[in-house]
């Protein structure tokens, strides 16, 4: 059973969960993703695949693929968003977002650092020496 302390510290923000959910969207992989977190928050990122905001220059170029818009408009649902944080609050994930003044320093400067990091645990781990 889990304390009121531990169900505080697996709350997620709007943030993370926008961000959480955009990960699982049909045909958003690593580098879609990261080019709609780069141009928009995440909140707005989900309102501009459902439909509701307009998105930056760069991220309408990225969407105009054949068919892409209408299937994340469809798949883009609250529901959705509520499915990803339950499960990721069952398992006891955490979501840090590039760019969060949690995201590990180690991985910033990766090649191809993921947009969204669900972890366990402690990130701090990652900042000692590794081999």
């Amino acid at each position: 059973m889990h304390s009121v302390n531990s169900a505080f510290k697996n709350c997620l923000s709007r943030d993370q969960i926008a961000a959480a959910a955009l990960c699982a969207l049909p045909k958003i992989g690593p580098k879609r993703l990261m080019t709609l977190l780069k141009h928009h928050d995440p909140q707005t990122a989900w309102a501009v695949v459902q439909g509701h905001a307009k998105p930056n220059e760069v991220v309408e170029a990225m969407l105009r693929v054949e068919g892409l818009v209408a299937l994340l408009r469809h798949r883009a649902t609250q529901d959705l968003q509520d499915q990803i944080e339950q499960r990721c609050l069952r398992a006891g994930i955490n979501v840090t977002i590039f760019g969060d003044e949690n995201y590990p320093r180690a991985l910033i400067a990766d090649l191809a650092p993921p947009a969204v990091l669900f972890y366990f645990g402690d990130l701090s781990a990652l900042n000692n020496r590794r081999v």
